[in-house]
């Protein structure tokens, strides 16, 4: 039985990174990075708009307004 997301998986490994442990409220961005690509694998929302939220959910949370 295939996985159908293991190449976009696959890929990730070689271009994301890590957030900085000196990063204010990291475990809260991971978060809502974490929330936001599960919201995506599971309605099927476009990568454009994850990318979106996630900016404007981590841009709440470094600005203090979450």
């Amino acid at each position: 039985k295939a996985l159908p997301f293991r190449a976009n998986i696959a890929e990730i490994t070689s271009t994301a990174y890590s957030v900085p442990s000196e990063v204010a409220l990291q475990r809260a961005v991971e978060t809502a990075v974490s929330e936001e690509i599960g919201s995506m694998y599971l309605s099927k929302k476009p990568i454009p708009d994850v990318q979106a939220a996630i900016e404007q959910r981590v841009g709440k949370l470094l600005a203090g307004t979450h």
